[in-house]
């Protein structure tokens, strides 16, 4: 990467360039912005992108030689964590459209996932894919209401969403089909005539004991327990100036092994949320670019991405026990001649929007570059070093 900063955090700036890489999502240009990226118990990482088409894709760079594409979802546009994966790896694929009606409405399709079933072959000229069954619609949990945000819920086997405008937090069933909406996480006058919806957070996360959490109006925190039904808007609240606290909400959330949750604010905040205590600790702002998009934990460093939708995206680091921010700058891939994974692409490029990042069940950090032409960035940590692996090509 371009940043030449020395410091103490754990990432090796001399490593940052020659370890990142940067592959085209093989899809056409308009529908390769990356949106979601999600782990799957595969070990491999699933997203999704956006566009005039939604792609379903899959890769992992010590599994896979190229990007799998495995299905695509004619015309709607995919928003952020839109995508969700249960233990069988049947993907749960949130997509807007324009319903009869003329409003925009969020439908959810459920695909089984088999990579192997996924194919390419030459037709006139052109690589195009295949795969063994179609997804199966899922319908709206919600009428009339947007999908923000989507969880897989593994306990009770059920799908827990937002929507917007309405800010409504559902629960669907997956053995019956049934949904219901659990409750409403902003009042209706500021959800519809001020921020449309936007006051409840972009992504829920679970807890090893199976509690949800999300944010609501006025950055206040919510618990759901699926398995009582039991609804509580919490009082403790996002980090972030007073004056701005009702436009705040959590674009991102990820949560260490011990179950400590953290996450970004719209305003670029780095929080931690004690869910025994209901503590929230506030570390502050690792850039002035907003909003925070994307964190992932790692052997207790939180790897991050601030100002990722709106341009000039940069990735951070912030250990933990030290209470140290690294700013690793932009993702500007530089390939070299005979590098460490023999195939690099051979032209440079510079991810300035970024939509989505997580890591592989091997430490690999991967972005998603949210833009016209997106790309999937990999990203190696420091103890993985001294792996040597191909990185996949465009078909």
């Amino acid at each position: 990467m371009s940043c030449e900063l020395t410091s103490v955090a754990p990432l090796p700036q001399q490593y940052l360039r020659a370890r990142m890489n940067a592959y085209p999502v093989p899809v056409s240009e308009g529908e390769s912005a990356i949106t979601t990226l999600v782990t799957g118990s595969d070990g491999r990482i699933y997203g999704v992108t956006a566009g005039e088409n939604c792609h379903l894709f899959a890769f992992c760079s010590r599994l896979d030689k190229t990007i799998r594409l495995i299905a695509t979802f004619p015309g709607p546009t995919a928003a952020r964590n839109l995508l969700a994966l249960d233990a069988d790896l049947t993907a749960y694929v949130g997509v807007n459209s324009v319903a009869t009606s003329g409003a925009v409405e969020g439908t959810i399709h459920a695909l089984p996932i088999d990579v192997t079933s996924v194919y390419y072959e030459e037709a006139l000229g052109e690589t195009v894919f295949k795969t063994a069954q179609p997804a199966q619609p899922l319908g709206a949990p919600v009428a009339g209401e947007e999908l923000r945000a989507l969880l897989y819920h593994r306990p009770t086997h059920s799908l827990l969403g937002l929507t917007l405008p309405g800010a409504k937090l559902f629960r669907l069933d997956l053995a019956t089909g049934q949904s219901q909406i659990i409750a409403t996480v902003a009042s209706e006058e500021n959800i519809v005539a001020r921020f449309r919806g936007r006051l409840a957070s972009r992504e829920l996360i679970a807890t090893p004991t199976g509690e949800v959490y999300g944010t609501g109006e006025g950055g206040r925190f919510f618990r759901y327990r699926p398995e009582t039904g039991d609804f509580a808007l919490l009082e403790c609240r996002l980090p972030g100036l007073a004056v701005r606290q009702d436009w705040n909400a959590a674009e991102c959330l990820c949560k260490d092994d011990a179950g400590q949750i953290y996450g970004g604010t719209t305003d670029g905040y780095l929080f931690r949320l004690d869910p025994a205590s209901q503590r929230v600790t506030n570390f502050g702002k690792p850039s002035l670019e907003r909003p925070l998009v994307g964190l992932t934990w790692h052997k207790g460093v939180i790897y991050g991405v601030c100002g990722g939708e709106n341009g000039l995206a940069h990735l951070f680091a912030y250990e933990i026990a030290a209470a140290n921010f690294t700013d690793l700058g932009m993702l500007n891939y530089i390939p070299c001649e005979g590098g460490p994974f023999g195939n690099e692409r051979l032209t440079p490029w510079s991810a300035w929007r970024i939509g989505a990042l997580t890591q592989d069940a091997f430490g690999t950090i991967y972005l998603g570059e949210n833009d016209s032409r997106g790309h999937l960035f990999s990203l190696f940590c420091p103890e993985n070093f001294d792996v040597r692996v191909s990185g996949p090509t465009s078909p």
